[in-house]
């Protein structure tokens, strides 16, 4: 995610961010993502394991997925600007779908927080 993009988004807008508060603001926003991925999966009765999101400061760099992933870069835009994700995913082969329930009030809405 370009620095300026991050920059941009920051809930509490600073006139020259430095360099860990944009990193800080990075690694939120990955676990959001996650949050709200484990969030959809869940009312389809998938529970997530997930690891740790990383962040990767610079601009030639190679990701190393583990052999049993599925890797995927996904694309958005973004203040005139793309931000890159970089998801490894493993599924276990028994993996079932249920159909959601409309009304399952044990996943949140979104924007909701749970806290514990």
């Amino acid at each position: 995610m370009p620095a300026t993009v991050l920059a941009n988004t920051l809930p509490i807008p600073k006139a020259s961010p430095c360099s860990e508060d944009l990193r800080d603001w990075a690694g939120e926003i990955a676990n959001q993502l996650l949050g709200r991925m484990k969030n959809t999966f869940f009312a389809y009765g998938v529970d997530l394991a997930m690891g740790v999101p990383t962040i990767i400061v610079g601009t030639d760099y190679e990701v190393v997925s583990p052999r049993e992933a599925r890797s995927s870069w996904h694309s958005f835009d973004c203040c005139e600007q793309v931000v890159f994700v970089h998801l490894d995913t493993i599924i276990d082969p028994k993996l079932v779908l249920r159909d959601p329930d409309p009304g399952d009030a044990t996943s949140a809405a979104e924007g909701d927080a749970f806290l514990f």
